[in-house]
């Protein structure tokens, strides 16, 4: 009995003994490196919407990342890491040199700058071509297109996360063109207008989006122009640049149409006229197949004069 009561004196002993030292040894891990403020704009962990934002860290995928921090080391080295949390756990780290470390400080700094001077100007969507995080309509200078979402960027390329093909990198010089999408453009699907919605003078059943518009000029001597009004209804007009040397034209051309499939459309409208004098209206209906660019169209038109 005297023997386990030795024993657990001893183990007791030797518990109190060993547990500070685990304490101190603990404490001086923790005290070797310390928290860095790049920016008191993001403070100590930058988010995933300030890597977005502020355009930081391009090489780690959008997708993937959670938040942040730069660490420095208490030793004479002084170095500096960034240590990254992705969304799955798993920690990533990156060491920093001091003038990178201060680069990203001047580039949240002067990012902010220009949110400040526009306003309600949406994170993500600065208006530079790689903005992280930003939806874009991309073509290829081989004629392939696609929409995706700009996920990191490093030298001389791009990384794009697609619905139809998942993630794909195109190199830089390969982009012929990159529009930025709406959230609204983005979830319709987006493909440039081109000449879709008109043929040489008579209409297609394509029509214009909201907000959307051109100009155009016939024989020199006629200028036209067409505004989407909603994304099924447009409205335009024709007008004769020399009236007064006979050539008084005037007209309005409301239109319809609506994207039966990807590539089929249906359309009508009217156009109403003053030609030489007369005054009339033509009413049509059309059907359209093909993209914007390689269509074929069909309809027929009713003429109705109303005054000489």
């Amino acid at each position: 009995m005297k023997s386990l009561y030795r024993l657990l004196l001893l183990l007791l002993g030797l518990g109190g003994f060993f547990t500070p030292q685990y304490a101190v040894a603990q404490q001086t891990t923790s005290s070797q490196t310390r928290v860095l403020t790049v920016s008191p704009i993001v403070g100590e962990s930058i988010d995933k919407q300030e890597k977005v934002t502020y355009g930081l860290f391009p090489f780690f995928s959008f997708d993937d990342f959670r938040e942040a921090r730069f660490l420095q080391t208490l030793t004479p080295d002084s170095s500096i890491t960034l240590q990254a949390t992705m969304l799955d756990g798993s920690i990533k780290q990156r060491p920093f040199t001091v003038s990178e470390f201060r680069a990203v400080r001047a580039s949240i700094e002067e990012r902010q700058k220009l949110l400040s001077a526009t306003p309600g100007l949406a994170a993500g969507a600065i208006g530079t071509p790689d903005s992280l995080g930003q939806m874009y309509s991309v073509e290829l200078r081989t004629g392939t297109s696609f929409i995706g979402r700009l996920v990191a960027q490093r030298a001389g390329e791009y990384e794009f996360q697609t619905t139809d093909v998942g993630r794909i990198t195109v190199q830089q010089a390969n982009i012929k063109n990159m529009q930025p999408l709406t959230s609204d453009q983005a979830g319709r699907g987006w493909e440039p207008v081109g000449n879709g919605t008109r043929l040489f003078f008579a209409p297609t059943a394509r029509t214009l989006r909201k907000g959307e518009g051109y100009v155009q000029d016939i024989d020199i001597f006629i200028v036209g122009g067409n505004y989407g009004i909603t994304n099924n209804i447009s409205i335009g007009g024709l007008v004769g640049l020399f009236p007064g040397a006979g050539l008084n034209i005037l007209a309005i051309t409301p239109k319809v149409g609506v994207a039966v499939t990807e590539k089929f459309s249906v359309g009508a409208g009217v156009l109403f006229a003053s030609v030489f004098g007369e005054t009339g209206g033509i009413g049509y209906g059309l059907g359209t197949y093909g993209t914007a660019d390689n269509n074929v169209t069909l309809g027929s038109a009713i003429y109705s004069p109303t005054a000489k």
